[in-house]
């Protein structure tokens, strides 16, 4: 981009959801993304409790469900940022771990 900005994903991908839309109904699959951003939502909020009692693994868990959660619907951006805090909760990258939070939840604000 012209104005240095560095262009960010879709929070879900249009061409996810099409392919779901052609194949479960539009209703549901507007049904299974409602329940994905609580889902989601419920996941952060896990994700802070889980860093506030220092609890690294539950932090992985959390963000290890989301992964796959997340990947599922083409929220790619969610599911990357996911990943990252897995693998800093994993190796103990304590630095790391509230600005990937903080990162995760922004994304998940924007998908609702």
């Amino acid at each position: 981009m012209a104005d240095g900005c560095v262009d960010e994903p879709p929070t879900i991908e249009s061409a996810t959801l099409a392919m779901l839309e052609d194949t479960i109904g539009a209703d549901k699959v507007r049904s299974f993304v409602l329940e994905f951003i609580d889902e989601a939502l419920r996941s952060e909020q896990d994700l802070r409790t889980a860093w506030a009692q220092h609890d690294r693994e539950a932090v992985y868990r959390s963000a290890h469900n989301l992964v796959s959660t997340a990947g599922n619907f083409g929220a790619l951006h969610l599911s990357r940022l996911a990943d990252d805090l897995q693998q800093a909760a994993r190796r103990g990258d304590n630095g790391a771990i509230p600005g990937l939070i903080a990162s995760l939840a922004d994304e998940v604000v924007h998908a609702r």
